[in-house]
């Protein structure tokens, strides 16, 4: 399996994320054992065998692994919301638990 940098594989990994948020797939690991995912050589490889696991295994209409069901700028935006609502929430949660314990 080709390495993966955070740097530079930003719309990879937004994509992962949705596939892992949507809970259409049980876990990230059930994409990556079908289809010989492990035998991607490549980024492209493995973006291949993701969008056919996916295709295949995963509930949702909509494959976050394919460009023409959502953009690049749609899965990052959808990636950025999710983690402003975590991050705030767990803001809140902070500061409710001072407030209890401070």
């Amino acid at each position: 399996m080709p390495p993966i940098e955070c740097s530079e594989q930003n719309e990879f990994l937004d994509r992962l994320y949705l596939a892992y948020h949507d809970r259409a797939m049980s876990s990230l690991r059930d994409l990556f054992v079908k289809q010989n995912s492990r035998q991607a050589e490549t980024l492209e490889q493995l973006k291949d065998c993701l969008f056919a696991n996916f295709e295949v295994y995963g509930k949702s209409e909509i494959n976050p692994f394919c460009e023409k069901d959502i953009s690049h700028e749609q899965a990052s935006e959808f990636t950025q919301n999710i983690l402003t609502t975590m991050q705030t929430s767990s803001g809140i949660k902070r500061t409710q638990a001072m407030a209890l314990f401070g």
